[in-house]
């Protein structure tokens, strides 16, 4: 079973960073070592056409998309009639940072059954996030040097001044752009 297929339509249905959400999910998968159908996180969640995995009740699910609906309704708060077990994990991924809740989050995993997993989380584990690079622009902005205002030109005027200097800032900020993947800032100077 593809784990990073199932843990990000988990993702996807709370709405959650999947870049943090599904490595988290998949280390606390190594921990469950779950060899139960469609059920990586082991849970005990029922669900129609199940089967018990072991006598600790954990589910073996018809199809993977039981298994997805069934681990949905063990982090939703609203599956057991409004007692919510999960709350700081939720929190946990929704803000990417395990930070001051790392005592209660391994509370909960602990509750999950995985005190392994929970034992790394109180040492101080964080998933490991893969930020893509933006790529290294392969062309320079070009600057047109006509502009540069120089003692020795006797056209040095105070607004070639600034036109050079705008034309610079213009072209740095278009590099800073290209290189953060951001949309170009516009804009000029404006001598005081």
């Amino acid at each position: 079973m593809d784990t990073k297929a199932f843990f990000t339509s988990i993702g996807n249905h709370f709405g959650w960073d999947n870049s943090y959400w599904v490595p988290f999910a998949e280390e606390w998968a190594k921990f469950e070592g779950s060899l139960a159908e469609f059920n990586p996180l082991a849970t005990t969640q029922p669900f129609a056409n199940t089967s018990d995995f072991n006598g600790a009740g954990v589910k073996n699910y018809a199809s993977l998309d039981d298994g997805i609906q069934a681990t949905i309704q063990t982090l939703d708060p609203t599956s057991y009639g409004g007692h919510d077990y999960y709350p700081t994990l939720r929190r946990v991924v929704q803000r990417k940072l395990i930070g001051e809740l790392r005592a209660p989050l391994a509370l909960e995993i602990q509750t999950w059954g995985t005190f392994g997993f929970a034992s790394e989380i109180s040492a101080g584990w964080e998933p490991t996030i893969e930020i893509p690079l933006s790529p290294v622009p392969t062309e320079a902005p070009v600057i047109d040097y006509t502009l540069q205002p120089t003692l020795d030109n006797p056209a040095l005027t105070l607004q070639s001044v600034y036109d050079y200097v705008n034309a610079l800032n213009s072209a740095v900020i278009k590099l800073l752009a290209t290189l953060s993947k951001e949309p170009a800032l516009t804009g000029t100077y404006k001598p005081e």
